[in-house]
């Protein structure tokens, strides 16, 4: 059914500059606060907005009713851009920066930004189950894959891609939906949120041009987040923003410049496009796919070098260990657990002169602001040998330089310090040898 933002592009297609400024009029004050949302700085987003309608005047006659409404074809494009700008910020911020997190905002911007967040919950997604809602804020407005999601929430893939596909068919307003075309219903509802990566994607894209039910519900799909992304309050952008557009559009030339020739060819290529209907789908999200790729290719990189690293770092401790053994002044000692850790435990492989290397198992993570410390005890004295953290298994090891070890140590004790240090044991002991 033809709709005013429809006409407008129509006409847009045309030359239409009067169309374009009604357009701007129309959605941008919607679109604002949706950018806003993910960028979470008022300056960038109105930079991105106008990024977004500027496409939308160069790209007007590509635009085919058929794919979806002008809500979703423009809120795509603006979820894109958005996420363009802030995917450097949040890549350096580590990682990736929860959908109600972000980069530092201005001063005073906070509570604006908050207050936003509760309007935009207050909307569409209110509809929604807590849990349904989170995943749709990371894949949509963080940007996050199914994958990446399971490991931000420590849960199953599968369970992501069953509360993505409830939300999407929950904003479309026909409950829990039946499973029916599945796996290709869940695909469809993680395509049109941006969360489909690896084999999936691939699947999915090649499915895509033969099916007729999946093009609907990708359609339905994608025209549902946008009535959910497009239902807060609006804000206006700044009148300067909307004159420097308008001009720019008029510098760009106007219907003088696009005849009715130019309007039939236009026609003509958007029927086209409608007969391979993926074929133009996919080029439209073609950018956004290659950021995407981008980072995943990255974040595996990155994982892969962090693994490296703490291989390296593992070897030279094991090969430090084993030529301590090979001294026979050296010793093996036991320590064991003194705190509310029973089951923990630990084991120093000491040489006077060599310093030594310290395992420890079982120990739960200190507190904020603790850490672990050990102390060598020398006639009667405790001497600071180091501080170390457990990981997720309660493991823990510690190098022990000889130039901090002083001599003749034979007592070896545990304990929680603040994260600095400190120059005497204040804590409880938590390990202790014989």
């Amino acid at each position: 059914m033809p709709t005013p933002g429809g006409d407008l592009i129509r006409a847009m297609a045309a030359g239409n500059r009067d169309a374009f400024a009604q357009l701007y009029d129309c959605y941008a004050p919607r679109v604002l606060p949706f950018v806003l949302r993910i960028v979470r700085d008022r300056a960038d987003a109105v930079e991105v907005l106008q990024d977004v309608f500027w496409e939308t005047w160069r790209g007007a006659a590509a635009y085919d009713p058929s794919r979806g409404t002008p809500e979703a074809w423009i809120i795509t494009r603006a979820r894109a851009r958005a996420i363009d700008r802030v995917r450097p910020v949040r890549r350096r911020g580590e990682t990736f920066v929860a959908a109600t997190a972000g980069p530092p905002t201005p001063p005073g911007g906070g509570a604006a930004l908050r207050a936003e967040d509760r309007q935009l919950v207050a909307g569409a997604l209110a509809q929604l189950s807590e849990a349904q809602r989170e995943v749709i804020e990371l894949a949509y407005y963080s940007g996050l894959t199914q994958t990446e999601i399971a490991e931000r929430l420590e849960l199953p893939p599968g369970t992501v891609r069953t509360r993505i596909r409830l939300a999407l068919a929950r904003l479309r307003g026909g409950g829990d939906p039946p499973v029916s075309h599945e796996p290709f219903e869940t695909l469809a509802a993680l395509y049109a949120a941006g969360a489909l990566d690896g084999d999936d994607l691939a699947q999915f894209e090649a499915h895509l041009p033969s099916c007729a039910v999946c093009q609907a519900a990708l359609r339905e799909a994608e025209d549902a987040l946008a009535r959910a992304m497009l239902s807060t309050p609006p804000q206006a952008p700044p009148a300067e923003a909307r004159q420097a557009l308008v001009r720019r559009v008029g510098r760009a030339g106007g219907a003088d410049r696009r005849s009715w020739l130019t309007w039939a060819a236009a026609t003509a290529v958007v029927a086209a496009a409608a007969a391979g209907f993926t074929g133009t789908w996919v080029a439209v999200r073609y950018e956004a796919r290659l950021g995407q790729m981008a980072r995943e290719t990255a974040a595996v990189k990155e994982r892969l070098a962090r693994n490296e690293a703490s291989l390296r770092e593992q070897a030279a401790l094991y090969r430090g260990a084993v030529e301590l053994l090979r001294d026979p002044a050296t010793r093996v000692v036991d320590l064991r657990a003194q705190g509310p850790a029973p089951a923990a435990g630990g084991r120093m492989i000491w040489n006077d002169v060599g310093g030594g290397h310290l395992f420890v198992a079982g120990l739960p993570p200190t507190p904020a602001g603790k850490t672990y410390a050990l102390w060598t005890i020398v006639a009667g004295t405790p001497r600071p040998a180091g501080l170390f953290g457990v990981d997720a298994a309660g493991r823990g090891i510690l190098r022990i330089a000889p130039a901090s070890t002083g001599a003749a140590a034979r007592v070896f004790v545990v304990t929680v310090e603040p994260e600095g240090g400190v120059p005497a044991p204040t804590g409880p002991i938590v390990l202790a040898s014989k």
